[in-house]
């Protein structure tokens, strides 16, 4: 459990200290739903089609999490690159934890 414990802290921290990432993650979806959502919200009623935010809400999750999905691997890509991931595939601790650990500590995709 320390492995797990140890990839996950590892993965916030990148995570805090990157601030093109974070503003990447929690602005790219306000930013839609603003823009948008309340944007274009008054024309798609008077369409008579309902809210427009209920309608737009379950794309703007689905591509946070495929933004995130897409991150994810190219990250796996840059830590074999830097011999990170050779280190983390050590054989006293099983691979299944390593993915456990790194896949926790993505932020958008608990």
């Amino acid at each position: 459990m320390n492995a797990v414990y140890i990839l996950w802290l590892r993965q916030l921290k990148r995570y805090f200290r990157s601030r093109a990432r974070m503003i990447g993650s929690l602005g790219q979806p306000t930013l839609f739903l603003l823009a948008l959502g309340f944007g274009l919200g008054p024309s798609f009623a008077r369409a008579g089609r309902g809210d427009y935010v209920q309608f737009l809400a379950p794309g703007i999750v689905t591509m946070g999490i495929l933004f995130t999905a897409v991150f994810s691997g190219i990250e796996i890509i840059w830590d074999r690159q830097f011999g990170f991931l050779k280190e983390t595939l050590w054989p006293r601790c099983r691979g299944s934890r390593s993915c456990s650990g790194k896949r926790s500590g993505e932020p958008r995709s608990r």
